[in-house]
């Protein structure tokens, strides 16, 4: 007898994101380094879910590596890293199928970047 193997497809028409972590955060706000979230596509019955594009939408002077649309795993798993430019708190969200998740991360300021002019004009 041969043994019997069964390919287990999830039901992409039902994806939904099921967990969304940040996994590094606090990084410099200096475009470089990169605060990192994880998330996971599963459909209703819990099957991770490979392929599924998932659309990012960022704050202005938040960029990924990945661009705007990422692609999950075989695991229906993907990193993400996030780059910014400006401190502070920053909501990220995340959609597949018209399901959402958002978090937060935090980019602390670069305070060696930091530059100052002065102007001696001569006067009293």
């Amino acid at each position: 007898a041969q043994p019997l193997v069964l390919n287990v497809a999830g039901d992409a028409s039902k994806a939904e994101i099921r967990d969304m972590t940040v996994k590094v955060n606090n990084q410099l706000a200096n475009g470089q380094s990169a605060n990192q979230i994880t998330l996971t596509v599963v459909d209703s019955y819990g099957n991770p879910l490979q392929g599924q594009e998932v659309t990012l939408t960022l704050p202005q002077g938040v960029t990924s590596k990945t661009g705007n649309t990422v692609t999950t795993n075989a695991a229906g798993k993907v990193d993400i890293e996030l780059m910014s430019t400006v401190a502070g708190e920053h909501s990220i969200t995340a959609s597949v199928n018209n399901a959402q998740k958002t978090v937060t991360v935090k980019f602390k300021a670069d305070f060696s970047t930091g530059q100052a002019t002065l102007e001696v004009d001569g006067s009293t």
